[in-house]
């Protein structure tokens, strides 16, 4: 049996199994870890020779896979029993008539019940099996209820049979080696690897016997259970019950008549098992076993047990406070199902849960969640079953489950959080001290040997590596945050006693001893715990915190608990641990108060918890209690917090750098908030708040309490910086270097700042009031948004439930505008106030940073120069006696002598170093505290303090380092301000020489008369005329800096006209008449190569990296009743900004189709026309470099590109690459010509306009027309019309251009135009399914032109444009770059088509077959047409000469405009364009016939129709209807609803196909449009508009025309078109019309729960089954499973759905919405890359939440969703996105998807 567990992987247990079996095959192994991973377990032998079973198993086992051998009938019961519990699930959603919750009930009923089946027990107890002595029946404590019965009972048969200790080596093949068969006769694979150090559990083989195989006939293992109310030591508990026993045994036995449920207290410490089922015999044990035996059958047990965390070696927890109350007796439990002394059905279901698998044990916490919803009774009684076997619970949670995220110990969240249930638990069942214990015994164990009797302990290793501990600190959590067991933590002692055992193993833990000469090698286990250490920093605070509302009794008791834990420390730790013992030796008044101690040289240890939580203690007591403690006690307390300070700030001068960079991650999480460390996305919480601000206050609460003097030389003594303050030696230090000191001296004066003012503790602060403070000071430097903001705020701050309302009284939200923003919080003007610079939160950057903007304030507010300005100390007065708590010691003498030394260092430094920087820092900082000891006097109305500072102090005369004179700070001051390298201190030391000139003190006057202090009201004249000539210095050098760069740019422009002289025409005045306006010229660009950064010009050829790719993006339009009713509401203009996207917009909700199987409001799949689309990013690159450039990718491996070309096969000819510039995949680079080029107007085509005198003349047989050119089948003419279009500067020029001719021959462009030919045959043998021979050249050339250049037209839909005369049309919007890419793309299809043309005599004859076939669709029903078509047939085969009426017009379109400018008979435009403006009619008329009958709405025409219009458009109609075929259909036009119906539909399918014939005119005929001048034309539709601009007649005039007779010459071409379509009905299928409308993806809701709500009713597309992680297609709403195949080797791994279904949507291009990561996936289905990206949805706080990590409320960004998701479909760069995520890395793939 092969169990599942949290470590192996499937190709390992794939092989693993390959290899045990003895097969090749990976199918039956792959099936194997599949069952395994989804079921739990699986059995994967079946036999009756326990040797071969135990081969497997050794086999399995030596790859530390869990797998044991045992009897195939428990097996199948067991499987039974799952089934059966899967009938009791659905039971319980069922109803019994009219009460839903009535099966429910019953259920809750019998589970709170005893098991009896009935039968009776044996009446000889000494024939039970239960009944063997206690080192048998509790052998072995760990997992499986710490020993399955049926092992013990085999080896019992063994001892039977033989009369002799079992040798079970015996059992061992021969040809294993020794250590293989010790490896098996234990079970277990003794060896781990490195990566399983933090597992909790070793696997193991449970081995059957013969013998054993007979017994299991006659007892089920369950009756070897071990009691899950075993206390730590199983020896105590003995004694326990003999003393129990002889007090309570006569009320025990009376209870037991009165009630024959109740048991013996004996009973009750080992519940007794089940009574055996039914057809089952009680096993007895025979005469032969004799204690020998029994000695015997020990050792074998002792040999077979499996290696596993130690629990035998447990500390006695031996103290009165870890017993059970007097009132837990079975008395005290009357009813069932709350006796602790009983065993329910219930128990037996928690007790057993490891023993249980994986699909079991869900099976199994979906069972108890339930009832918990509707069944409260049963939730409470659950609660007290889940307390009674919580230790058992946890232990074998923590040492022995394999699955723990499937453990029942996650009940406790739902359990503990109640407050009712909590409660019962705490007071009626002491749960406390049970999970107390358990951490206890589970965190510490016995060291080896003693010290006078006293037994060691030491922290457990191994159990300290695993996560699963943190499980015990949650539910205490839970436990501690209800009030009513904080009332009960406070009022029984026994709780802080438990806690003070667990703490105390913590404190002084993992010492560091600073390195000075080597590197300390960095240790990563240590790492693992520093987040148990946040967990214990958590605890502290939270055992603390329930003392808050104590009585003054309670807290006494507790404070004095944690004080003498502290003061008088146990020695019974054996780990190593920084010294506890802080009793100072002499007196405190001393030189040196505190015990001695080095942080320099003695071991130090971040850890004391005990001190962390006598602060939280300390906070909630009145100052009078502190008056029962004496000096030496405070100065013992804080100790330790003062090694620590000290301790880190040595950290920060660099002191502790040999030592790694483990110690410096350490010292972050202990007093940061949260901490960014690499390769992670969000910051880990730091334990700042339950650490270092701890630390603060048990210091500021001692101070407050101490001798001033002796608490600040307290202070200098563990800075090491007593001898350098009281004997001023400057020169040496026995630890510090000199250059260390100064910043050493700077920490020094920061912690005494924020001693003294950060007393947001010390004054009982609100939380609220705590919020706007810290809410304050992070927004002070500019707007954040909201996950910035609260990854800056502590987490008790932000979860308080006053959090979000403080925050909107505070700050200004604004939301997001751009793509890429994020809502924004500023903090109000008012709310500057509560800022203080020198907060210790601050680094020194940002309190610099933070002063500059209060200064800025300050200065705007009283119109001061800024560097006058001076901020106050900002901190709330503490008043103790009348005076402030901190005024005795700011007023110490010792405080005031190291301000004098700090000031005197600095101003040394600064003349004998020129250390500028430092001295500033110093200075700054002392006359901090020179400003807040101000502060504090004047409120107590002192003047201790100023005259303190004016009188002079003796300097000790041993040391003549400096030359300074000043025995006072007043006179420091002022060597200060008349220090020019200290400008900008000056007036904070001004501002302070006047507070002490305002003191009005006659030594002040006496000191300050000599002197001169600037007056306040006029020290801010001298920085006010600085600035202004700094303001003027600034603006001359702007100016002239402006100066020159204006020259530079002249100078760059006359370079620029210099080289580009044919920009200008010289003979205006020629063509003046002509045109009648200046020549205009088409964007054309130019610009540096990304390679070479040379400029691109007529040097040397040049082109745009372009991608050619075959697409699937346009849309053919579904003939469904959703999609039919949308074209009647499709908007009449494109050309404006819709304001309403009537398919596009989110929606209020969405719903499931029918099937569930897809989401409405997507288009529907398989909908789409192929097509070979051409893009480019539009950067330049010179042909040659670009050869090098794509020469040099090919070597490199390791670029996302390679991954790419090798899952797409391509060559390396057609292999992409990427931009160099903006990463955008490529594989073509476009030449372009380095020849400006002419805009043309329509009359430069000057033709008659007359199409009936066309059609009428049209012949084939004029040599010089360009039908004759379109029919001819001489190689020799096509060639001549190749080559002289090469010869052209552009393609497309006109006789009026003014251009001259000159040589333009595109040889120097032919290695591009390989590339571009190669590419274009690989995409179109993609195209064609494989078939590289299927289609001809000139075809795919022009076909990929025309589907470009429909789906530009595509993109612009709905987009604004300028709507201005000068360029009144669609295609001004599209940008220079495309619009330069398009006339560039468009020269180059038509040059490469005429190379090859020219070169190729293949090429020739195709491209005279495609001109044949052009011409005889167009003219099907002309008679000389025909003629031709009989005299060459080859040119009409079925499969390429399809009626023109079932081709794409516009493609068709394409295709003839490109072979007339290559003729050059560009003068027949206007006809050739008319005709197939009428064929495209015809064909949405004859299309669309089916699509009116089933449209049930009323369409409203845009354009106004007169009735002889509709009649004639009703003749028209059905003279097509006819001419087709479909005279049946003439009926619906009958209906004056289906007639407005199909004009509404002409036009809105006429409007898409005129947009793209004037991207032609374009494009290719370089025609640039220009308004009438009419002042009516922006109000008409955009159809009329078009019409108007390219010269045709409206549809008003067309139907007016043709169905009244008046056109028989385009009626007899409409008739040759219908009867080519009427012959070809059958084989070639119904005509395709493309989707007029704007292309949308998936509409999706408003909410993002909407769409949560209904995914769990829908099935996946693909396996039709619910999905787990459902992926939405946001292409057709499609619902797919993500990541559904992880379960597969590699070597037989599948594509994933979303690839799969990626593949038939849209040829491999995926775009999902993964709903519960809210995420978007973009996927290349061929390759398997992807990228998820943050979806679209914004909570309240304008950001994104990506994986629902926050689980705010979710809203649709309508302009992300279109920007972000939509612009990325159409413009088809998905492939593009996927290939920029992994240029900085390696590429995404999600194959499996």
């Amino acid at each position: 049996m092969l169990w599942n567990d949290e470590f192996n992987t499937f190709e390992g247990v794939v092989h693993c199994v390959q290899r045990a079996v003895n097969t090749a095959s990976e199918s039956f192994g792959l099936q194997v870890a599949q069952r395994v991973d989804s079921i739990g377990r699986f059995s994967i032998k079946t036999s009756t020779s326990i040797q071969e079973l135990l081969r497997i198993a050794r086999i399995i086992s030596s790859n530390n896979l869990a797998v044991n051998v045992r009897s195939a009938r428990d097996f199948f019961r067991e499987d039974d029993c799952s089934t059966l519990l899967h009938w009791l699930e659905d039971l319980l959603d069922s109803h019994v008539c009219y009460f839903p919750n009535y099966i429910q009930t019953v259920f809750c009923n019998e589970m709170l019940k005893q098991w009896s089946p009935g039968l009776e027990k044996p009446t000889d107890p000494s024939l039970n099996f239960n009944n063997l002595p206690l080192e048998i029946a509790n052998d072995d404590d760990s997992e499986d209820e710490f020993y399955a019965a049926e092992e013990l009972l085999g080896v019992i048969a063994n001892l039977e049979n033989n009369n002799m200790p079992t040798d079970i080596t015996a059992m061992e093949t021969e040809d294993n080696e020794a250590e293989a068969a010790e490896t098996a006769e234990m079970g277990f694979n003794p060896t781990t690897g490195p990566e399983n150090d933090d597992e909790d559990d070793e696997n193991a083989i449970t081995m059957d016997s013969e013998a054993e195989r007979e017994l299991l006939n006659d007892l089920d293992d369950e009756n070897a259970i071990d009691s899950p109310m075993n206390d730590v030591n199983d020896e105590q508990e003995e004694e326990e019950q003999q003393e129990e026993e002889g007090e309570t045994g006569v009320q025990e036995h009376n209870g037991a008549q009165g009630n024959t449920d109740q048991t013996t207290p004996e009973q009750a410490r080992t519940p007794l098992p089940p009574p055996p089922n039914a057809g089952q015999t009680v096993v007895t044990i025979r005469p032969e076993f004799n204690p020998q035996l029994l000695n015997n059958l020990r050792q074998i047990i002792t040999a077979r047990r499996r290696p596993r965390p130690n629990m035998t070696f447990q500390v006695p927890l031996q103290n009165s406070y870890w017993q059970k109350p007097d009132s837990y007796k079975p008395s005290n439990f009357k009813d069932v199902a709350e006796s602790p002394y009983l065993t329910l059905r219930l128990d037996y279901l928690l007790l057993f849960d490891l023993k249980f698998w994986k699909e079991l044990r869900t099976l199994l916490s979906r069972l108890y969640v339930v009832p918990f919803n509707r069944n409260l009774a049963f939730k409470r009684l659950m609660g007290i079953r889940f307390a009674i076997h919580y230790k058992h619970l946890a232990t074998a949670f923590v040492l022995a489950d394999r699955e723990p995220d499937r453990s029942v110990m996650f009940l406790s969240v739902q359990l503990f959080t109640t407050p009712s249930i909590a409660e019962t638990v705490v007071q009626d069942y002491d749960l406390l001290t049970d999970i107390n214990s358990a951490a206890v015994s589970l965190l510490v164990q016995p060291s080896a040997g003693d010290t006078e009797g006293v037994q060691k302990i030491k922290l457990n290793e191994q159990v300290l590596k695993s996560r699963r501990t943190f499980n015990l600190f949650h539910d205490l959590k839970y436990l501690l945050q209800v009030p009513q067991v904080k009332k009960l933590v406070t009022k029984d002692s026994r709780y802080i006693h438990q806690w003070v055992d667990l703490l105390r193993v913590f404190q002084g833990n993992s010492p560091q001893k600073r390195a000075t000469h080597s590197h300390v090698q960095w240790d990563i286990t240590r790492l693992k715990n520093i987040f148990l250490l946040l967990r214990l920093a958590e605890l502290s605070e939270q055992v603390a915190s329930c003392y808050a509302t104590a009585t003054s009794n309670d807290l006494l008791q507790a404070i004095q608990v944690l004080v003498k834990a502290i003061v008088d420390p146990k020695d019974d730790v054996s780990d190593p641990r920084e010294p506890l013992d802080c009793i100072p030796n002499g007196s405190y008044d001393s030189r040196l108060p505190l015990k001695p101690f080095s942080v320099s040289v003695d071991p130090i240890s971040l850890n004391h918890p005990l001190h962390w939580a006598l602060a939280t203690v300390l906070s909630n007591c009145d100052s009078e209690i502190l008056d029962l403690f004496d000096q030496g006690t405070f100065f013992a307390l804080i100790d330790h917090p003062l090694r620590v300070v000290a301790f880190l700030m040595q950290v920060d001068a660099n002191l502790w750098v040999r030592n790694g960079h483990n110690l410096l991650l350490t010292t972050r999480f202990y007093r940061q908030l949260y901490v960014y460390l690499q390769d992670f996305r969000e910051p880990f919480p730091g334990n700042r708040e339950y650490t270092f601000d701890k630390d603060i206050l048990l210091i500021q609460k001692v101070l407050s309490e101490v001798n001033p003097d002796a608490g600040m030389k307290a202070i200098l003594q563990r800075f090491e910086f007593t001898d350098w303050v009281l004997d001023r030696k400057f020169s040496e230090h026995e630890h510090y270097d000199s250059e260390k000191i100064p910043k050493l001296l700077g920490s020094l004066l920061k912690f005494m700042i924020t001693l003294t003012t950060e007393r947001e503790s010390l004054l009982k602060m609100s939380i609220q009031d705590t919020i706007r403070v810290r809410l304050a000071h992070e927004l002070c430097f500019g707007p954040l948004a909201y996950s910035a903001l609260i990854y800056k705020i502590s987490n008790n701050l932000v979860e308080d439930s006053s959090f979000d309302s403080i925050r909107e009284e505070m700050t200004n939200y604004k939301p997001p505008d751009g793509l890429h923003d994020f809502g924004l919080y500023t903090l109000k003007d008012e709310y500057f106030d509560l800022i203080n610079p020198y907060s210790s939160y601050y680094s020194k950057n940002e309190r610099e940073e933070a002063e500059a903007v209060l200064k800025k304030r300050l200065s705007d507010k009283y119109s001061v120069p800024l560097e006058a300005a001076v901020i106050e100390p900002n901190f709330k007065l503490l008043e103790k006696n009348g005076q402030d708590i901190f005024f005795a010691l700011v007023n110490s003498d010792v405080f005031y002598l190291t301000l004098l030394r700090s000031l005197e260092y600095a101003l040394l430094i600064l003349n004998k170093h020129e250390n500028v920087d430092v001295s500033e820092t110093i200075i700054n900082e002392t006359l901090q505290l020179c400003l807040v000891a101000s502060r504090i006097n004047d409120f107590t109305g002192s003047t201790t303090f100023y005259t303190k500072h004016c009188l002079g102090q003796p300097i000790s005369t041993d040391n003549q380092e400096s030359d300074h004179s000043s025995y006072c700070l007043a006179e420091l001051c002022l060597d200060i301000i008349n220090s020019s390298k200290l400008k900008s201190l000056h007036p904070k030391a001004n501002h302070f020489l006047n507070i002490l000139k305002r003191s009005d003190t006659t030594t002040c006057a006496s000191i300050l008369q000599h002197t001169r202090v600037i007056p306040e009201g006029s020290r801010v004249e001298q920085p006010a005329m600085d600035e202004a000539k700094s303001v003027e210095e600034k603006k001359r050098i702007a100016l002239e800096k402006q100066k020159n760069i204006m020259q530079q740019f002249r100078a760059q422009q006359a370079s620029f006209m210099a080289q580009n002289t044919d920009f200008n025409i010289d003979d205006e005045d020629e063509f003046a008449d002509t045109y009648g306006q200046p020549f205009k010229q088409h964007e054309h660009l130019r610009g540096n190569c990304l390679l070479c950064q040379e400029s691109c010009n007529e040097e040397a050829p040049y082109g745009m990296l372009g991608t050619i790719n075959k697409s699937s993006f346009l849309r053919e339009t579904a003939n469904t009743k959703h999609i039919l009713q949308e074209l009647l509401t499709i908007p009449s203009n494109f050309n404006a900004q819709l304001p309403d996207r009537p398919f596009g917009e989110k929606a209020e909700k969405v719903a499931l189709h029918e099937t569930k199987t897809r989401i409405l409001g997507a288009y529907p799949v398989n909908h789409n026309f192929e097509g070979i689309y051409v893009s480019s990013c539009g950067h330049l690159m010179h042909t040659q470099c670009f050869d090098t450039y794509a020469n040099s990718r090919l070597l490199r491996r390791s670029d996302p590109s390679t991954y790419i070309n090798d899952k797409h096969k391509t060559t390396p000819a057609t292999r992409y690459f990427m931009c160099p510039l903006c990463g955008y995949l490529s594989n073509v680079i476009i030449p372009t010509a380095h020849t400006p080029r002419l805009c043309l107007r329509l009359n430069d085509f000057g033709a008659d306009k007359d199409m009936e005198a066309f059609l009428s003349s049209f012949s084939v047989k004029d040599s010089e027309s360009f039908e004759y050119h379109m029919t001819s089948t001489s190689s020799d003419i096509v060639r001549k019309a190749a080559e002289s279009s090469l010869n052209r500067p552009w393609i497309n020029t006109s006789q009026s251009a003014v251009i001259p001719k000159e040589e333009n021959l595109m040889g120097d462009n032919q290695d591009a135009l390989r590339r571009y030919f190669s590419v274009m045959e690989f995409s179109a043998s993609k195209l064609n399914g494989g078939n590289s021979s299927k289609g001809s050249l000139p075809d795919e050339l022009l076909d990929s032109l025309s589907y470009s250049l429909a789906s530009v037209e595509v993109i612009y839909r709905g987009t604004p444009t300028s709507q201005s005369h000068e360029a009144p049309i669609w295609i001004s919007d599209i940008g220079s770059i495309n619009s330069a890419f398009l006339l560039s793309f468009a020269e180059t299809v038509m040059k490469s088509l005429c190379y090859k043309v020219a070169s190729s005599d293949a090429t020739a004859s195709d491209f005279i077959k495609t001109q044949n076939r052009q011409l005889c669709k167009l003219f099907y029903g002309k008679s000389d047409i025909k003629e031709r078509m009989l005299q060459n047939p080859d040119s009409f085969e079925a499969g390429c000469f399809k009626p023109l009426l079932s081709s794409d017009v516009f493609n068709e379109y394409v295709k003839t405009i490109a072979l007339m400018i290559i003729n050059e008979k560009q003068s027949r435009i206007f006809y050739y364009t008319g005709l197939y403006y009428v064929a495209n009619i015809c064909k949405i008329v004859v299309e669309t016939s089916s699509c009116v009958e089933q449209i049930d709405t009323f369409g409203e025409p845009s354009l106004e129709y007169s009735d002889t219009a509709k009649s004639a458009f009703y003749h028209f109609c059905s003279h097509v209807f006819r001419a087709c075929g479909y005279e049946a259909k003439c009926h619906i036009l009958e209906s004056n609803v289906a007639l407005l119906n199909l004009l509404t539909l002409v036009e809105k399918f006429m409007l898409p196909f005129l947009r793209r014939v004037s991207l032609v005119y374009y494009s290719l005929l370089n025609v640039y449009f220009e308004d009438s001048g009419d002042g009516t034309f922006n109000e008409k539709t955009e159809l009329t508009q078009l019409c108007e601009l390219m010269e045709l007649p409206t549809l008003d005039e067309v139907y007016t025309s043709l169905g009244s007779q008046q056109s028989p010459e385009q009626m007899q071409i409409i008739d040759g078109w219908c009867q080519h379509f009427a012959e070809n009905n059958t084989s070639i299928g119904k005509p395709r019309l493309e989707y007029p409308g704007v292309y949308e993806l998936l509409k999706l809701p408003s909410r993002l729960e909407n769409l949560m709500d209904i995914m769990q009713e829908s099935i996946c597309c693909m396996c039709h089954k619910t999905p787990i992680l459902p992926a939405v297609c946001l292409q057709c709403g499609s619902v797919v499973c993500f990541s559904a195949r992880q379960t597969t080797t590699a070597a037989q791994r599948q594509p994933g759905e979303c690839n799969v279904h990626s593949r038939e949507c849209s040829d491999g291009i995926g775009i999902y919405f993964l709903i519960k990561m809210c995420g978007i996936l973009f996927l290349d289905g061929i390759s398997g890359a992807g990228m998820v990206v943050p979806a679209p949805y914004l909570d309240i706080h304008g950001e994104t939440d990506f994986r629902l990590i926050r689980g705010c409320p979710q809203f649709l960004s309508q302009k992300r969703y279109d920007h972000a998701v939509r612009n990325a479909w159409l413009r088809q760069m998905v492939l593009s996105l996927i290939t920029r995520s992994g240029d900085s890395g390696s590429l995404q793939v999600y194959d499996m998807a």
